[in-house]
């Protein structure tokens, strides 16, 4: 029973936090975009974007960025991938447990003009993979979980544009996800320079069968979500002086967003954002053997804000500083059914197994960068210190004789109460002719934990504030823990050609 409820605690927190991640989601691989922005150079310079800049590169997923296509009026091809390392145990009870992920987009964008260049007209292919690959193994415990799951879409996407006053865009995109057709589409009226108004379309979609084998029990953890994500906004730009970006979701108001930059004298500026999400309808069934086994239902809602502020201290160099805080809460329960372990019969006296729990995570993340642009080559650096208070709490028991009453009731608490992370980025690029090259690495090292109780039995443990260690400094510390749990790796890399 214990090894189930930590599966659950595991479970619920992982899933929380992907389901909160604004961008479609690369399964397990968004735990750590939770900290990320996405765009290659965004990686590089700290895992921040600039607030108010034009998108990296066309994304089918967001259709209005092929806008970026109608720039230099060539056929514009980008090729981007991003593969993550997520986990990889060489010692303790979960000893061989690995997580990685990898993304690959592929996009063709051919930009037409009529009316003297009035009105302009982007067609586009593009083919996207998403796949995953977990594997976590305790002896101990008699816990097994894998997953190895692909994912496959090919899309066709439009974009619209009259004098810059109307735009819209749209994606035809068939995905392995929903076994269908979906549209992403946006529309952007600006009727005068400091005033657009727009409203979007896209889907969120999360998909992974999770094969599980707990105290000899094989069962299969089917885990699908898809969200269709709305939003209707406004933007107000003041002589490139202020920029500021308000939006809602029409239907479920306490979906937030927004965004602004104000420019300040002597090249500095102020930038910042402020978001919350509220999920209440998930539910994940899950079986054991070829019996339902039960189901685990979350409600969550995600708070954060983010303040910055930079220096271009000329037209190639610029640095910033951000802070960016950020809440999740959680709570939920569920039944696991005695039917799937035992037989019928006996499963009318032992009962089922009934859960409730509730938790969240409160993060502090504090980033500072530095990129260059030139002409030919770029270069971003970038440095995250991440630290995270999580709380959670699984009440558990089981139904009596008949389901009257209760037995077996315990109690389970996540027992680290804080972790202390260092991410380290780099990136550059170069241009060669119609080419433009870039490449970004970012690395996570949890330098240090704490335990709310002293005597805690888990590797890496303790009741001091500077995680384990047995002694010895700092730099010994971080080294131990990139030797023995070599995860929190992130390489993206784009190549685009305009012919």
């Amino acid at each position: 029973m214990k090894s189930i409820s930590e599966l659950i605690i595991i479970f619920v927190l992982c899933s929380c936090i992907i389901v909160s991640v604004s961008e479609s989601a690369n399964a397990f691989s968004e735990v750590q975009n939770y900290f990320l922005d996405g765009g290659v150079r965004t990686l590089g310079r700290g895992g921040f974007a600039p607030v108010g800049t034009e998108p990296e590169s066309m994304v089918l997923d967001d259709p209005l960025t092929l806008r970026i296509a109608s720039s230099a009026e060539k056929l514009r091809f980008e090729t981007t991938y991003e593969y993550q390392r997520i986990l990889k145990l060489y010692s303790g009870r979960w000893k061989g447990t690995h997580a990685d992920s990898d993304t690959f987009e592929t996009v063709a964008a051919i930009p037409f003009s009529f009316m003297k260049d009035d009105l302009k007209l982007i067609v586009a292919i593009g083919y996207a993979f998403k796949g995953n690959n977990v594997h976590a193994f305790s002896e101990k415990d008699k816990t097994d979980l894998t997953t190895n799951s692909n994912y496959d879409s090919v899309r066709g996407g439009l974009f619209l544009s009259y004098r810059e006053k109307l735009m819209a865009a749209m994606t035809i995109d068939g995905n392995d996800y929903v076994s269908g057709v979906q549209l992403p589409f946006e529309v952007r009226i600006q009727p005068i320079e400091a005033f657009a108004l727009g409203y979007r379309q896209n889907y969120f979609h999360f998909k992974a069968d999770i094969q599980a084998n707990i105290t000899g029990n094989n069962g299969m953890i089917p885990f699908s979500y898809n969200q269709q994500r709305r939003q209707l906004y406004g933007e107000v730009t003041l002589f490139d002086d202020l920029f500021l970006r308000i939006g809602a979701d029409p239907a479920n108001l306490d979906n937030l967003y927004g965004e602004g930059r104000m420019q300040l004298p002597y090249g500095f500026y102020l930038a910042g954002s402020v978001s919350q999400q509220k999920i209440d309808d998930l539910r994940q069934p899950f079986t054991v053997g070829n019996d339902p086994g039960g189901h685990i239902d979350v409600r969550l809602k995600d708070f954060r804000y983010r303040i910055g502020v930079g220096f271009d201290i000329n037209d190639q160099w610029n640095t910033e500083f951000n802070y960016v805080h950020s809440k999740l809460e959680l709570d939920g329960g569920g039944v696991a059914n005695a039917r799937a372990v035992v037989d019928f019969w006996p499963s009318l006296i032992v009962g089922n197994y009934n859960y409730l729990y509730s938790g969240g995570v409160s993060t502090d993340q504090f980033q500072l960068s530095g990129a260059y642009q030139g002409t030919r080559c770029s270069f971003q650096t970038g440095i995250q210190y991440i630290h995270m208070q999580p709380s959670f709490q699984l009440d558990y028991w089981r139904s009596a004789l008949f389901g009257f009453g209760r037995a077996g009731a315990g109690n389970e608490r996540l027992t680290t109460d804080s972790v202390d992370i260092v991410g380290l980025f780099f990136g550059f690029g170069y241009r060669l002719g119609p080419a433009t090259f870039n490449y970004a690495i970012g690395q996570f090292i949890p330098f240090a934990t704490h335990e709310n109780k002293a005597d805690s039995s888990e590797p890496g443990g303790g009741s001091s504030g500077s995680g384990s260690g047995g002694g010895k400094d700092v730099f010994e510390q971080i080294g131990d823990k990139i030797s023995h749990h070599p995860g929190g790796l992130i390489q993206r890399l784009q190549l685009t050609v305009e012919f």
